[in-house]
Parts: C-alpha cells; sequence; structure tokens
C-alpha cells in the first residue's frame, strides 16, 4: 500500500495523492475527530467522502471500468493514517479512532505531544497518553504505530499491541536476534 504523508489537512493535497496513486493518507497534527472526518471526505467518494471523481488516473491504473465499481474500490483501498500529536488528540483519541475511514493512529517520536502536554522524556504523563491512544486503537480495532528506538522498546511495544513500530536499522537487528528472528 503506498502511503504519503501529506503537509496539510488541506483538500488539494490529500485529493492529489489519493489521484497519484496513494491508498494511504498520513495526516500530521490530527486533533479531533471533526479534523479525522473532513481528511476522510477528501480522500474517499460519495457516499463515504466528498472526494471530486477522478477516473482513468493512477488511482485506478489508468483503466477504463464501471463507475460505482472503481468508486467503490478506491473506498475500500484507501485509509487514514492519522498522527496524533498534540494533548488534545490525545483527549480525543477514541473519537477519531472511531471515524470510519480511519484505520490507524500513528505517533511519530512524542516530541509534539511532549511538548502539548508540557512533560519532558519518560515521564509519566507522556506514557500515559500513549496508553490511552492505544487503548482507543484497540478497542475500536484501528492499528496503532509508535516510535521504538531500542530492541527492548520494540519488544516492550508490540507486547503492548502496538501494530506498526517506527524504528532504526541497529535497533530492528538487535530485537531479531534478542528475538529468535521473528
Amino acid at each position: 500500500m503506498p502511503i504519503v504523508r501529506v503537509p496539510s489537512k488541506e483538500y488539494h493535497h490529500i485529493a492529489r495523492a489519493c489521484d497519484m496513486g496513494a491508498e494511504g493518507i498520513m495526516i500530521p497534527m490530527v486533533g479531533t475527530a471533526k479534523e479525522a472526518k473532513a481528511v476522510v471526505d477528501c480522500m474517499k467518494y460519495y457516499p463515504m467522502g466528498k472526494r471530486g471523481v477522478a477516473l482513468g488516473v493512477a488511482h485506478d491504473n489508468y483503466s477504463g471500468g464501471s463507475v460505482p465499481e472503481k468508486l467503490a474500490a478506491a473506498n475500500e483501498r484507501s485509509t487514514l493514517f492519522c498522527q496524533i500529536e498534540t494533548a488534545e488528540g490525545a483527549e480525543n483519541a477514541d473519537a477519531i479512532a472511531a471515524v470510519p475511514g480511519v484505520g490507524a493512529i500513528f505517533l511519530g517520536a512524542g516530541r509534539d505531544l511532549r511538548k502539548s502536554l508540557g512533560v519532558e522524556d519518560n515521564s509519566p504523563e507522556i506514557e500515559q497518553a500513549f496508553q490511552t491512544i492505544l487503548r482507543a486503537c484497540l478497542a475500536r480495532n484501528v492499528a496503532c504505530g509508535i516510535t521504538a528506538l531500542s530492541a527492548q522498546d520494540i519488544a516492550r511495544r508490540l507486547g503492548e499491541g502496538w501494530k506498526m513500530i517506527r524504528t532504526t536499522n541497529a535497533a530492528l537487528t538487535q530485537w531479531r536476534a534478542s528475538s529468535s528472528g521473528r
């Protein structure tokens, strides 16, 4: 699945990436369900969204065919990856995860979230926010992602239920060696 992290929540960024073949759209700084729904509207065709119809382009392999089938297939293939990076987003994680079309919530390294919460690295408040987001994703069957920069952190986060891990080659190599090649 081609995933594009677009620079904003603006329609022209989202629809253009979808027209070029992106099936996953990653959006930074999602703070509310209303924002998530607005992005879904930009990337999904009617009846799931409000995206303008673009056919015979990369997303449908420049091919012909039944318009209703093409639109339904595009809706089925596409998913929204919301980046929660603020205290507001963490507080609204369950509502964001409940938006139809949201397929994943991803936390980067958490720097923006830490700043928004007014806390330092490894504070109890940041871990509480991470766990709140994880619980929301698990309850809504939405994939959840986080950054893990050591083999121990990778193992911990996978054990907690995180489905996507952003890491370094060195940490991944160490994790693989320590977990018998999983």
